[in-house]
């Protein structure tokens, strides 16, 4: 093998030996909505197929959100009795997900179209891999 390679092989080695992903302890949530408010039609409604998926690293302390627009890294409250998930938008925007220890959630959305709060909440439940 000659140096350069050797080189490369011995660094990745002293990397990989030096993290240890056994420490990590990875959680995920699913969140399945069945019920909506809107704020423009004051009564609950029946949500359709809104799905969301949660990974969070309880060591680094990092979180992910899956849903239909991609994947986003998000801000996370671990607490007591429950978790919550925050993703601010560009916009300046804020959707909430909260989750309680039972797997009750509600997911809130603080959306601003032209200038336009909408403002929606879903209710439903969600399964951990701990369940």
């Amino acid at each position: 093998m000659n140096r350069p390679i050797r080189l490369v092989v011995v660094a990745t080695m002293l990397v990989l030996a030096g993290s240890n992903p056994a420490s990590a302890k990875a959680k995920q949530f699913v969140c399945t909505y069945l019920k909506l408010f809107e704020w423009e039609k004051p009564c609950l409604q029946d949500a359709k197929d809104f799905v969301l998926k949660f990974s969070v690293d309880t060591v680094t302390q990092k979180a992910f959100l899956t849903g239909n627009q991609g994947v986003e890294e998000v801000s996370v409250v671990i607490g007591d009795t429950g978790i919550l998930f925050l993703e601010i938008l560009p916009t300046g925007a804020v959707q909430a997900t909260t989750v309680s220890n039972s797997g009750s959630s509600v997911h809130s959305r603080h959306t601003i179209i032209a200038d336009h709060l909408v403002a929606t909440q879903y209710f439903g439940k969600c399964i951990s891999n701990t369940d």
